[in-house]
């Protein structure tokens, strides 16, 4: 039986078929000019809602996709042996997200969960080096996508390794504030490495200094 979204639509992927797709689009701004051959990616192009909770795909699946988040938000999560989470990111509307890991025949080094009700299209990542094989302006996309991602990951590593947890929270509020206007506490407070309680107790000590809301 298929489910219901928010707004009343089947959840079930759906082919772009005779229109140009927002993931490819938006890897032309990114190529910085128009990709040859595009709506060969866009009849490969799946877009699929997902409801609050719902996994895009787990840790460990075998999923070579590029995707890319029209509206919502995904967590992507790293789960230990004892079923722990650890929040790794959170992507918004915009963003491209995938596995290295997934891209690269392994299995997928984290999970991505909607954490609000999304819509989100995916397309394989197989379509993506054939055309980089054959046009030099998807090659640019395509090394433009991972430069972003390292720079993104190093980001991510300098903020836990050398500022305090109030740093990383002023951080985010001045860098992501839709997210923090849109993400539930105890969900950005995952995303800083602290507890709900201590990102409370953050709060009132930086408004206590003049430099909270």
């Amino acid at each position: 039986m298929q489910m219901a979204t928010a707004r009343g639509l089947p959840d079930y992927p759906r082919l772009m078929r005779d229109r140009t797709s927002a993931l490819s689009q938006r890897l032309s701004t990114i190529a910085g000019g128009p990709l040859p051959g595009a709506e060969d990616l866009d009849r490969k192009v799946l877009s699929r809602r997902y409801k609050p909770g719902e996994h895009l795909f787990h840790q460990g699946d075998a999923d070579g996709h590029v995707r890319l988040v029209i509206c919502g938000l995904v967590k992507l999560v790293y789960e230990d042996a004892k079923g722990r989470a650890f929040t790794k990111s959170i992507v918004e509307g915009g963003d491209i997200f995938a596995s290295m890991a997934a891209l690269a025949g392994e299995g997928a080094s984290f999970s991505a969960v909607a954490l609000t009700a999304a819509e989100v299209e995916q397309a394989p990542w197989s379509e993506l080096q054939r055309q980089a094989a054959r046009h030099h302006a998807w090659e640019t996309a395509s090394r433009r996508l991972f430069m972003d991602y390292a720079r993104r990951k190093e980001a991510r590593e300098f903020e836990f390794l050398t500022l305090s947890a109030a740093e990383r929270w002023t951080r985010l509020t001045r860098e992501r504030p839709a997210l923090v206007q849109a993400a539930p506490q105890a969900e950005l407070a995952a995303l800083i490495g602290v507890t709900p309680v201590g990102l409370s107790r953050l709060k009132a000590r930086l408004r206590r200094c003049g430099l909270g809301d």
